[in-house]
């Protein structure tokens, strides 16, 4: 602010970066100022299509989001969407990026079936620019099987758990931080399938797992 003025771009990213520091702490309230005036100042000097702003209007839902404001959340979004659709098009990375933000509010909204076909748009999307084995493949797998479990879609979530989890495990190693979560979701859909054998046994590879890694059973949370 001293050298650029309050106004200036280079002082509205600077406040994105710290925003983005604040909203995936334990005080996500604490970036929500900053990142209302960082859009603020964005909008007004650059335009609301452009790729900052954008940006810190995304970066203000996911502060919103990690406050479990997720109706406020999802507003934010949408309109992200609808200017990154028209700027940046639909298979834009930063586009299909808002896309699974909005479908994630939407789910914890408990409106999964508003949510999957998003979910799989964006699957279909990302099948089309990159590798079946990158991570984005994996992670939208896995999203697209919470929002099924929530519906009741126990074997194809289960089938898209069991395809991410092969990759994961080939490509990162059993013990990595998303093969891990991979396998205690499909655990979960075993068991709410009445499969308890299979379930309890790969449970019990995930705690092994977690007390060679850290000594002692972890609760994984997933970070924003």
């Amino acid at each position: 602010q001293r050298y650029h003025g309050e106004d200036d771009p280079v002082t509205a990213f600077a406040m994105d970066r710290l925003g983005m520091v604040y909203k995936n702490s334990a005080y996500p309230e604490k970036a929500e100022p900053l990142l209302r005036e960082a859009l603020r100042i964005h909008t007004q000097r650059q335009g609301e299509s452009h790729p900052d702003t954008l940006g810190s209007m995304n970066l203000l839902a996911d502060s919103l989001f990690n406050q479990f404001r997720f109706e406020e959340a999802e507003a934010i979004y949408r309109k992200a969407l609808e200017l990154s659709l028209r700027a940046l098009g639909p298979e834009h990375p930063d586009t299909l990026v808002t896309t699974q933000s909005v479908a994630d509010s939407v789910s914890e909204q408990g409106r999964p079936a508003e949510a999957e076909p998003m979910y799989r748009e964006n699957l279909a999307a990302l099948s089309r620019s990159v590798g079946p084995t990158d991570l984005p493949i994996i992670d939208e797998k896995r999203d697209l099987s919470n929002c099924l479990v929530q519906q009741g879609k126990y074997p194809e979530a289960e089938r898209l758990l069991r395809e991410a989890l092969a990759v994961a495990v080939e490509k990162y190693g059993p013990e990595y931080r998303d093969t891990i979560k991979l396998t205690c979701a499909l655990a979960s859909v075993l068991a709410r399938q009445g499969e308890d054998a299979e379930a309890e046994q790969v449970a019990r590879e995930v705690l092994e797992f977690q007390h060679r890694q850290r000594g002692a059973p972890q609760v994984l949370i997933e970070d924003r």
